[in-house]
């Protein structure tokens, strides 16, 4: 007698980290932690959380969605990072995230009703930010100093 198995059906993935560890060793720690590297890849932060949209939109994920009009909604893979402490006003390598959520989200859904909420940044994994130096601020205009005959 053969047993069928039936699919297993992922909604969210939910991971706490017992202790919090700097955002820039979570792809070491979870390894199905693939953000996009793509610049253009949506991204948003709160004080508290960071949302990360990856690859583009699929039909099939509709299924695993529980929302009233998901149908009208196109929804993508997203990473959600949260800090118990805050992130910083500055996003950097060192900031401590104590869980992390995998999803899917609608970025129709975070740029219409949620967009007091989600504040739109640069994908903090993206090749061109890490290589990105901050330009240096212009010095100001020294003050002229008069010459005077001796």
């Amino acid at each position: 007698m053969r047993m069928r198995i039936a699919p297993l059906i992922v909604r969210l993935v939910d991971i706490e980290f017992s202790q919090a560890v700097p955002f820039s060793r979570i792809p070491v720690l979870v390894p199905e932690f693939r953000p996009s590297t793509d610049s253009r890849s949506p991204a948003f932060r709160s004080n508290l959380w960071l949302l990360l949209f990856k690859g583009t939109p699929s039909s099939a994920a509709r299924f695993i969605v529980r929302e009233n009009g998901k149908d009208q909604l196109e929804w993508t893979l997203c990473f959600q990072l949260f800090s118990m402490q805050g992130l910083p006003t500055h996003l950097t390598p060192s900031a401590s995230i104590d869980r992390m959520e995998i999803s899917t989200q609608s970025l129709q859904l975070v740029t219409r009703r949620q967009r007091h909420t989600h504040e739109p940044i640069f994908n903090p994994y993206a090749y061109h930010v890490e290589q990105e130096t901050v330009p240096a601020q212009p010095l100001p205009k020294p003050i002229p100093v008069p010459q005077y005959e001796e």
